[in-house]
């Protein structure tokens, strides 16, 4: 037995059933019977000694029924975003429908703060808005410049550090089992965001 990851263990099992005389298979380390972080879980990642062995395992029916087992190319175990491994394909979908919607009512949604914001960068015309501020500025001439500098850093505030937040909480629920997939996933999106802007 060896050690892959924080909570990924690798073991050599016998696949006799497929004509391969052994893998790897890469599993959470709770199902081992070790009593580190994880969770147990129904799915499990094998690694094969040859890539006809590889290729023999993808391409068979394991099962009647195409539903109650997929096979994938595995990531490298440390790229394994374990809370997606076991979802149902229904919830998959869900969660794809779920993300898609909700992309797209941030999408058509988003111009409102991004616009309020971007009248705070004019301090021109926040005094014109605010006449409380224009004495205040008028008794303290710097906080003209203060103004001026901050309000388009809370743009970019909102631009790269909100807005890639709520693209990755939409991503994970169309249900990724990888990272590289995941942050591909938010990219496409935010990459949609910036488009449009």
């Amino acid at each position: 037995m060896q050690k892959v990851g924080k909570s990924v263990t690798k073991t050599v099992v016998t696949a006799g059933e497929f004509g391969i005389a052994a893998a790897s298979v890469v599993v959470p380390a709770a199902l081992m019977g070790q009593q580190r972080d994880g969770t147990p879980r129904a799915a499990g990642f094998v690694v094969f000694k040859s890539l006809y062995a590889k290729n023999v395992a993808m391409q068979i029916i394991h099962l009647p029924d195409q539903d109650a087992m997929k096979v994938h190319e595995a990531p490298p175990p440390d790229e394994i975003y374990w809370d997606n491994v076991t979802l149902q394909p229904e919830a998959k979908r869900t969660g794809r429908l779920f993300s898609l919607a909700a992309t797209c009512a941030l999408f058509v949604f988003w111009t409102a703060p991004v616009a309020v914001l971007s009248s705070f960068t004019e301090v021109h015309s926040l005094k014109q808005k605010m006449p409380k501020l224009a004495d205040m500025v008028e008794r303290m001439p710097s906080l003209e410049l203060v103004l001026a500098l901050i309000a388009p850093l809370l743009l970019l505030i909102l631009q790269d550090l909100v807005l890639p937040e709520i693209l990755k909480i939409f991503a994970k629920w169309e249900g990724h089992i990888s990272f590289a997939r995941l942050e591909a996933s938010i990219f496409l999106k935010l990459a949609a965001f910036m488009v449009r802007e």
